[in-house]
């Protein structure tokens, strides 16, 4: 079912408005549970990182899915690395929150990843995936 799920955002993905220079998006697809107990605090960090992500004009894609599972997926799509470093920068706190209260079950990154980024996510035990082709409309 997960693998199901990945499935039909990386397909949303493609339908997501691209902006020009689409070579140099990233793109990632996250699934995750929130811890037990961690539900009130889970609500709070996610609505400081929606709330960063709406004022933030390098963020293209901050779309949250849930299953009746209970399990979270998070779609983002950055205008560039340089956005995606701004992003955590602006929404830091939130994040340090966020992270403290999920447990990621699968993160993949896709776009041309600088070998740095791509080494970092590789690290952490991410997934990521380099553009080969696309055909946007």
């Amino acid at each position: 079912m997960k693998n199901y799920i990945a499935i039909l955002l990386l397909a949303a993905i493609a339908l997501a408005p691209i902006p020009a220079n689409a070579q140099s998006t990233l793109n990632l697809v996250l699934t995750y549970k929130v811890k037990e107990g961690m539900q009130e605090k889970y609500e709070s960090a996610m609505k400081s990182l929606i709330a960063a992500s709406q004022n933030d004009p390098g963020t293209l894609v901050f779309n949250l899915y849930k299953d009746s599972s209970g399990t979270y997926c998070l779609l983002e799509r950055y205008a560039s690395e340089a956005a995606f470093a701004k992003h955590k920068q602006l929404a830091a706190s939130a994040l340090t929150d966020w992270f403290a209260v999920t447990e990621i079950q699968k993160f993949i990154a896709l776009g041309n990843l600088s070998e740095e980024l791509s080494n970092k996510f590789k690290a952490a035990g991410y997934e990521v995936y380099a553009t080969l082709n696309r055909i946007e409309r």
